[in-house]
């Protein structure tokens, strides 16, 4: 995978961002998904969990820092994450299996919820590293 490269599948095209931190591999996505015939765009950051290097870190927060500005000029309205623990798909998915026609899907979210996912994960990380009082 590179940078920006765009991966087709079918009708949906999924653009690959390289965002090392979590791992030095570590690739963050965006797409668009239907709910309903409703087009939306889908931003997965793929770096949620934090080395104790601190390098990593650092690299963690400038790839998280780039990642917000990719969400924001996306307009993503969902944000999902590479552990279901963090981005409530644990309790989403049993939400959306029972949901009547007509309710709100879980995971739509707005953009300024999925910029305030990306703003929490790198105030963890400036946590991680910046030293207690």
């Amino acid at each position: 995978a590179t940078d920006g490269q765009k991966l087709t599948l079918g009708d949906t095209t999924v653009t690959l961002y390289i965002t090392p931190g979590h791992t030095p591999g570590t690739i963050s996505s965006v797409f668009t998904v239907k709910d309903n015939g409703t087009p939306h765009v889908a931003a997965l950051w793929g770096g949620v969990g934090l080395n104790t290097d601190k390098e990593a870190v650092q690299t963690y927060i400038r790839s998280a820092q780039r990642f917000s500005d990719i969400v924001k000029q996306s307009g993503a309205d969902i944000v999902l994450a590479n552990h279901t623990d963090w981005d409530r798909s644990k309790i989403n998915l049993p939400m959306l299996a029972k949901r009547a026609p007509g309710s709100p899907n879980p995971y739509i979210v707005g953009n300024a919820k999925a910029l305030n996912f990306m703003k929490v994960a790198q105030e963890c990380a400036t946590a991680r590293i910046t030293p207690a009082n």
